[in-house]
């Protein structure tokens, strides 16, 4: 009867132990294809039938009486699809596609006025698969509408209070 209760008590601390060690290695494979697209401070709000993946980060938030404004970085991880697209652009517009086949994300700093439901870019760059910049620009844009059901409108509703 003591063997009996060891034995299943030793079956029973194996099964945990695997479950632990299983729940362990998935959560480690989790976490890395998440790392590939984000860090810890990124947040997923969208992703494209095409595979491209948007994400943000909240990095200033200014509120007035009239204006409720929030400036934010977002990232986009470009799929094969769209970084082919994005070449095929390039070359009829006869600028450079040098680097563009290694075309991995871009990040743009954003400014979006809550209650106005406007946005405009900041700065923009583009990078390669090894993290070097295949172009730039921090010229600030002009203040354009939110179109309702965009990417941009789920964006305004995930950063803007009230929005949701």
């Amino acid at each position: 009867m003591k063997k009996n209760v060891m034995s299943f008590v030793m079956v029973i601390v194996v099964l945990i132990l695997m479950g632990t060690i299983g729940y362990s290695e998935n959560k480690i494979e989790k976490e890395s294809s998440v790392s590939e697209t984000s860090s810890y401070d990124w947040v997923k709000y969208f992703e494209t039938y095409e595979g491209n993946v948007f994400l943000y980060r909240k990095i200033n938030v200014e509120k007035d009486e009239r204006n409720y404004t929030v400036r934010l970085w977002e990232k986009r991880v470009f799929s094969d699809k769209d970084r082919e697209k994005k070449l095929q652009n390039r070359r009829k517009m006869g600028v450079s596609t040098e680097e563009y086949d290694k075309l991995s994300h871009s990040l743009d700093l954003l400014e979006i006025e809550c209650n106005k439901e406007k946005i405009r870019i900041l700065s923009d760059t583009e990078y390669n698969k090894s993290g070097g910049v295949l172009s730039s620009n921090n010229v600030i844009k002009e203040w354009g509408n939110i179109i309702p059901d965009s990417v941009q409108d789920i964006l305004q509703k995930k950063v803007c209070p009230n929005k949701q």
